[in-house]
């Protein structure tokens, strides 16, 4: 699944777990895509994640 078929909704839940568990790897990715959300263009993140 890319980052563009996320929902706002399924990304929302997806956070909230992740900042429960504490995993510091997830929870950078979980900003990184919360950022691509707010504004950046899809495509963009799908790279930077590929790049972590």
């Amino acid at each position: 699944m890319s980052v563009v078929d996320v929902c706002p909704d399924q990304l929302e839940v997806f956070l909230n777990i992740v900042m429960k568990k504490g995993n510091i790897a997830f929870v950078r990715i979980a900003k990184l895509i919360s950022q691509c959300f707010n504004g950046e263009v899809p495509e963009q993140c799908c790279i930077k994640l590929n790049k972590q």
